[in-house]
């Protein structure tokens, strides 16, 4: 990977709050310690979805896009 993608990699658990583990650090972790860690990352899923990934809560996201082409391709 390029320096580039990689500290793209690195700023999407900041930004959305998933897990990020090292596997050469973090490789002794219980599973008991792990599902903890992820059950509580996954809290933070549902607000990252709503701010960058659903704009239109009433619409699919398929059917926004049939929306826009016919708005912007097809007025009658």
């Amino acid at each position: 990977m390029s320096e580039n993608e990689k500290a793209h990699a690195k700023s999407y658990p900041k930004r959305v709050g998933y897990l990020h583990l090292n596997t050469l650090k973090d490789f002794d972790l219980k599973k008991e310690e792990l599902l903890s860690l992820m059950n509580e990352k996954i809290k933070n899923y549902d607000k990252f979805i709503n701010n960058y990934h659903c704009f239109n809560k009433n619409m699919t996201g398929t059917d926004e896009i049939v929306k826009t082409i016919k708005e912007r391709y097809f007025k009658t």
